[in-house]
């Protein structure tokens, strides 16, 4: 993986920022993305670090939240080769916003999540008319443009500045075993996990645990993986079943699913791309210690699994094909049993969603109106 990313960081001190990311500067001019880490200063003050890949791991959330204090970071990263760019804006550590574009997704795609600039409908706006005159992937420049906007760092520009090599801190270069980080990772996880009720699924194996409480079931399995880098991946899968959910599925003949639905930790928290360093270690750590149990305890509740799976994204069926069907393979009607439940306002329009083929035209047999005619009758939700 190749590609370019960059940061800018307003409102601190340069050597404050570098010791913070564990960082020395070598006093080597370079270009900017020629090296593994550049670092220069803009005119107006902010501190800019570049990047020679795509999202590394010092820029991920995890990596710029170590940054302390009343400082603006803004990033953005972007990978040619198969068409896919974000941007984000933290600001005193917690994130605020990111855009992001996978072209594989769809030529206008664009992932938001928070609440970015105003500028960004236009941006938006320019692309669609870029794509649809030209026909190329418009879409690709919109998170760079943002982040541009908001920073004030140009990429274009970047020889402007007078950029020098940045190297690791040697107290924090040293390099972990993979296996070690691994261990690390697992056992953080397996103490948090059964401090919130988990058990092992077998005794002694830090890999899957589970819990089962009068309102649901829920699988945990660890994830961990070790790439072509020696760096070390990082995800859980949860698999939820409610209750609640699941006593009414039980009612429909015909029906046998028995998951709720499936979640990936990093959907719930941010989670590095890989993790070599003492210091990228630590920082996973630190996020697992804060927000692990909150992201466990969000995915167990109806209301918040309600908003975690009926989240407006594209959905897509067995073939990989876009639908828009609420109805899933493994979890059966749950979307549709969670949005009652849940008093979701677009309850109505899943069904209807859901009975309508691939041309459209509704299907007044189907059996999504069957399961709503059940859930109304029923007409117990959470509150």
């Amino acid at each position: 993986m190749s590609g370019m990313s960059w940061v800018s960081v307003a409102g601190k001190r340069r050597e404050d920022v570098l010791a913070e990311l564990g960082l020395v500067d070598s006093g080597e001019s370079v270009a900017a993305g020629s090296v593994a880490v550049a670092g220069a200063m803009s005119p107006d003050g902010a501190v800019i670090l570049a990047f020679d890949e795509f999202w590394p791991a010092m820029v991920q959330p995890a990596s710029i939240g170590q940054l302390t204090g009343e400082c603006l970071v803004v990033g953005c990263s972007q990978l040619e080769n198969v068409n896919t760019s974000l941007a984000f804006l933290f600001r005193s550590g917690k994130p605020l916003w990111t855009v992001s574009h996978v072209l594989d997704e769809g030529a206008l795609h664009l992932d938001i999540e928070g609440t970015p600039p105003r500028a960004l409908t236009g941006l938006m706006a320019a692309a669609r008319q870029r794509f649809e005159k030209d026909g190329h992937d418009a879409v690709f420049s919109v998170p760079g443009a943002l982040a541009e906007q908001v920073s004030g760092f140009t990429w274009a520009r970047r020889h402007e500045l007078r950029f020098t090599r940045l190297d690791a801190s040697p107290q924090v270069a040293a390099p972990l075993s993979p296996q070690q980080v691994e261990a690390e990772i697992r056992a953080c996880v397996a103490g948090l996990a059964q401090a919130e009720g988990f058990q092992p699924v077998r005794p002694g194996e830090l890999i899957s645990f589970v819990r089962n409480t009068a309102e649901e079931r829920v699988d945990l399995h660890v994830l961990c993986y070790i790439d072509d880098s020696g760096g070390v991946g990082f995800d859980a899968r949860l698999i939820i079943c409610n209750h609640h959910v699941q006593s009414f599925m039980d009612e429909l003949p015909g029906i046998s699913a028995t998951e709720t639905a499936r979640l990936m930790l990093s959907a719930l928290m941010s989670l590095p791309y890989r993790v070599r360093t003492p210091a990228e270690l630590a920082a996973l750590l630190k996020s697992l210690q804060r927000d692990f149990v909150p992201a466990l305890r969000r995915a167990c509740s109806i209301k918040e699994l309600d908003r975690l799976v009926n989240d407006g994204k594209p959905r897509f069926n067995v073939m990989n094909q876009p639908t828009s069907s609420h109805y899933e393979f493994i979890t059966g009607f749950s979307r549709i049993v969670l949005a009652y439940l849940a008093s979701n306002k677009n309850f109505d329009r899943m069904v209807r969603e859901t009975a309508e083929g691939p041309n459209g035209e509704a299907d007044p047999s189907h059996m999504v109106h069957h399961v709503a005619a059940q859930l109304r009758k029923r007409g117990v939700r959470v509150k």
